[in-house]
């Protein structure tokens, strides 16, 4: 249920940092529409397509054979240095929206409270 008064901006910042709870901080603000279309759908569309094309690189290079074992370490280390700072990113830029309509909305609550 969204929030009927001022939301704690604090305990919103923190519960970007756990799973589900983040989306319930931006249910509570009314604004999980907007979380989804500019940060949760956009980072599937970005992992995905990494993901995808690294695959894609790995079997044309590999010509189908799995038994070299150093390439997929590899691999797995170069794909964590590309995600690691697109997660860190989209962390920033979830702190960020939470923040700003958190205090929009503490504030539409407070003038609609003063009438």
């Amino acid at each position: 249920m969204p929030a009927k008064g001022p939301v704690s901006i604090l305990w919103q910042i923190i519960f970007t940092f756990i799973p589900i709870l983040d989306l319930y901080a931006f249910y509570r603000i009314k604004k999980l529409r907007k979380y989804f279309l500019y940060v949760v759908i956009p980072l599937f569309v970005i992992i995905l397509g990494i993901t995808f094309s690294f695959v894609l690189v790995e079997l044309q290079s590999t010509d189908f054979s799995f038994e070299d074992d150093s390439i997929t370490s590899e691999n797995e280390e170069f794909l964590s240095l590309i995600f690691i700072p697109i997660d860190i990113g989209f962390q920033i830029l979830t702190i960020y929206f939470v923040y700003t309509w958190s205090k929009k909305w503490n504030e539409q609550v407070s003038n609609a409270h003063q009438f």
